[in-house]
């Protein structure tokens, strides 16, 4: 069973925790992103440096340092052009293209719900799926 450690409270108990919380996870934000940049700081070139004698721009190595572990990580983003894949996507065979080019099709639902067609409604309405998230009930300003 979950503990409930403010079952007993008054609604307006309950927003006062409720913002205190709030105001500490602004803190502890704050804090983490100020001692994630001095750590970058101190030891941002090194890493660097580690990737470059590697001959790598992105990757992961973790250094000892004052008897602590750092762990240093620089990802990469890959982004393509759109236009570009549609186009290549019409020159290919139909084959070759769903083996390179990774597709996703979806109708936004501000365009599903002018749809007026019964014809275009309910082939549409074929490959919809509509998901409900659970409930959220929070205070509000």
């Amino acid at each position: 069973m979950t503990e409930r450690p403010y079952a007993s409270e008054p609604l307006a108990k309950l927003r006062s925790h409720f913002e205190a919380a709030q105001a500490a996870i602004v803190r502890a934000k704050h804090d983490i992103r100020l001692v994630n940049e001095e750590l970058i700081e101190r030891y941002g070139e090194r890493f660097r440096a580690l990737l470059h004698n590697q001959g790598r721009e992105h990757g992961e190595h973790t250094v000892e340092e004052d008897g602590f572990r750092l762990k240093m990580v620089r990802d990469r983003a890959i982004s393509w052009d759109q236009d570009k894949l549609k186009a290549l996507m019409l020159e290919l065979p139909w084959e070759a293209a769903e083996q390179i080019i990774t597709m996703k099709l979806s109708v936004m639902e501000r365009v599903y719900t002018r749809i007026t067609d019964p014809n275009i409604k309910g082939r549409v309405d074929g490959a919809r799926a509509v998901d409900y998230k659970p409930i959220n009930v929070s205070f509000s300003e």
